[in-house]
């Protein structure tokens, strides 16, 4: 999605839960809680870009977090991914594209994807889990913006969020060194709640980086 001028600003943000991240230079994470939806009369399944009160709440945030962490997003044109969360809430992932994006052959408008799942593999071992991890991230670098990990009694667990064709894309790597555990809120419940979470947020990515 490109974000122009072309909008009102937006009334100051009132949401007290809202917790903001910098992942780094160009990507910024926004986490809303189900009471922030709530305050804001919409739920995940109605955010499109599309709508008028979606791109109010898209600057409203985007306000706010320039406000509190310098993220200027102004700087390139702008992917925003949406997630859901089981809490009821949503993370919304702001990346600034580089540069080389407009070289491409893409439509140079984005529109905000809302990311599928969750889908959760299961490793009978660390060598397993340590070795997807390392190849999704070499071979689909930018297909799973979140994960988690968890160990579970004897076995790890990953959790993944990502569009639904691209999980099928690396459902044979994953399938290679694991076995699909289930889908869906229930699925990823079980894991967070008989497991112990190793890592979060972009674990494949943090396994990866460990790993190169």
């Amino acid at each position: 999605m490109t974000l122009g001028r072309s909008f009102p600003k937006p009334k100051k943000w009132g949401c007290c839960h809202l917790k903001i991240e910098l992942c780094g230079e160009d990507r910024l994470r926004i986490t809303l809680n189900q009471a922030d939806l709530e305050q804001l009369s919409i739920s995940f399944e109605e955010l499109d870009y599309g709508r008028m009160e979606t791109r109010r709440i898209i600057w409203e945030l985007l306000d706010e977090a320039n406000r509190r962490t310098g993220f200027d997003s102004s700087k390139g044109k702008l992917l925003i991914e949406a997630m859901p969360l089981l809490d009821g809430g949503c993370v919304l992932y702001f990346t600034i594209l580089p540069r080389e994006y407009d070289q491409k052959n893409r439509p140079k408008k984005l529109h905000l994807r809302r990311l599928g799942g969750p889908y959760v593999y299961e490793f009978q071992g660390a060598d397993e889990l340590m070795s997807v991890c390392s190849r999704l991230s070499r071979e689909y670098p930018d297909a799973i913006p979140k994960s988690t990990v968890y160990q579970m009694d004897h076995s790890y667990r990953l959790v993944i969020y990502t569009r639904e064709d691209t999980c099928k894309t690396c459902a044979p790597l994953l399938s290679e060194y694991g076995s699909p555990a289930g889908e869906g809120s229930a699925a990823a419940a079980f894991a967070a709640e008989h497991g112990k979470m190793l890592a979060e947020g972009d674990a494949v990515s943090q396994i990866g980086r460990h790993l190169s």
